[in-house]
């Protein structure tokens, strides 16, 4: 199925882009996506103690399974002032 991954702040910068159009299978959760994107194991435990998920616009739990068409947004903590 297809779905649209929009990254932010640290994230985007570490995945050298903002919007992903990924093909993930039926079943995946929204904290499953780090392999699709080609993080490690390693790295994307540690993205996954820091980075809040929405789906369409609501956020969600990471054990939320996607659907067709959903828009992901991953969105770390942000820092600055």
């Amino acid at each position: 199925m297809q779905i649209t991954v929009y990254a932010f702040a640290t994230l985007r910068e570490r995945l050298n882009r903002s919007k992903i159009a990924l093909e993930v299978p039926q079943g995946v959760s929204v904290g499953s996506l780090w392999e699709y994107l080609g993080i490690d194991s390693q790295e994307s435990s540690r993205w996954s103690k820091q980075v809040l998920f929405a789906i369409n616009r609501e956020y969600v739990s990471s054990d939320t399974l996607l659907h067709e068409g959903d828009e992901v947004a991953l969105i770390p903590p942000v820092a600055g002032g």
